[in-house]
């Protein structure tokens, strides 16, 4: 069994994940038990063949390659998501009257249910959007694509949802 008691890869292996799920590799992360057994894999790789790659949904990803690839989602995540806020809100404003109620009424009372129907009604409505852009990496999206999210790409559709709420309210 192997126990990681370094910092830094620690560190490396979370980016890993985070890189792995980035290209639409949840299931592979779902089928480890733990960072170990990622760190283990990585080990037999390295030890038993010239490169290492991870196969995710049939294709395979050299570890370093997965690495820039998580650093050019988080480049583009910030550099387009202005642009992709814009968008939304546009629709939100120009089509959806349901919403604007919901927010009209939001700016009355101030309260928080009213608040959780905004952002259930954004990330319902607007799904394929949010999905498009914050799923940006993985090939082949389908109508579903809740397989996708994983702890990482939850938490930046969290904020890009929280982002479009701010931008409208």
């Amino acid at each position: 069994m192997i126990e990681i008691k370094n910092k830094v890869l620690e560190e490396k292996i979370k980016q890993l994940k985070k890189a792995i799920e980035i290209v639409g590799g949840k299931n592979f992360l779902d089928s480890l038990e733990n960072d170990n057994k990622l760190a283990e894999l990585l080990i037999e790789k390295s030890l038993t063949s010239e490169l290492v790659e991870i196969e995710i949904n049939c294709e395979k990803h050299l570890v370093n390659n997965l690495y820039k690839k998580k650093l050019e989602y988080e480049k583009s995540y910030i550099k387009n998501k202005k642009k992709n806020i814009d968008k939304i809100v546009y629709k939100i404003k120009k089509y959806n009257t349901y919403l604007d109620s919901l927010i009209r009424k939001y700016k009355k009372d101030q309260s928080y249910e009213n608040l959780l129907k905004i952002k259930e009604e954004i990330e319902l409505r607007y799904k394929n959007d949010i999905d498009n852009f914050i799923l940006s990496e993985i090939n082949n999206l389908k109508e579903d694509n809740k397989e996708y999210y994983g702890e990482f790409l939850k938490s930046k559709k969290e904020d890009f949802i929280n982002l479009v709420l701010h931008s409208i309210i």
